[in-house]
């Protein structure tokens, strides 16, 4: 396999969270991000986007409280959808 090196910026708690795993597991990082990168790259081809949710949603307070207040049991409509899932 070649490989190249490159420079990127992460989060601090990614570079942590990357640290402590490899620590752990004994796993190189270098794989690790190999790795993660091709599963984001499966995902981006395979999936439809209609189907990708966004990392974050960000809704203002009115729409929480809309939200918490829903009732918490499927529709009619959302079971159909789902029964052949």
């Amino acid at each position: 396999m070649n490989t190249i090196s490159f420079y990127t910026q992460i989060t601090s708690k990614n570079k942590q969270t990357l640290d402590l795993y490899s620590q752990i597991t004994g796993v190189k990082k270098n794989f690790i991000i190999n790795k993660a990168l091709e599963m984001f790259f499966n995902t981006q081809i395979n999936i439809p986007k209609e189907f990708m949710i966004e990392e974050s949603i960000y809704v203002d307070e009115n729409e929480f409280e809309r939200i918490k207040n829903m009732d918490k049991e499927p529709n009619q409509n959302l079971k159909e959808l789902l029964k052949n899932v």
